[in-house]
């Protein structure tokens, strides 16, 4: 077990310490992946080492058991299967009690059916764009 001089035991101590690639192989990611986790506080690290622009990260054994049991996921549950609903048992209301829908029908069965672009020469034809 190591700890820090002058520090606690209880507070700092851990069994073995990471480097950022080290933990990346151990969690199965990217060292990118493995950097955005540190970036963002998911996966906790310390500095070692005096540079400010090179930062020397680690991460104790600790910090990973803690990462993977904040991310562990329980068994998926499917919900059962059950029969759609009838258009009255959903609440659907028939096309004909929907009076705001009636011009809209009205055009719809005046357009010529089956042929591909009908419903846009319709629309110009509506429009004077012939």
């Amino acid at each position: 077990m190591f700890t820090l001089m002058g520090a606690t035991p209880a507070i700092f101590a851990f069994e073995k310490v990471f480097t950022i690639a080290e933990a990346a192989d151990r969690l199965g990611i990217s060292l990118s992946e493995a950097h955005h986790h540190v970036a963002d506080g998911s996966l906790s690290a310390f500095k070692v080492g005096r540079g400010s622009l090179r930062r020397h990260l680690r991460v104790t054994d600790d910090d990973l058991d803690r990462f993977v049991a904040a991310r562990r996921v329980g068994p998926t549950v499917r919900a059962p299967d059950r029969p759609s609903p009838g258009p009255r048992a959903s609440g659907a209301v028939p096309a004909a009690a929907r009076p705001l829908d009636a011009p809209r029908r009205a055009r719809r069965a005046a357009l010529p059916e089956g042929r591909p672009g009908a419903f846009l020469e319709a629309l110009r034809a509506r429009d004077g764009r012939a």
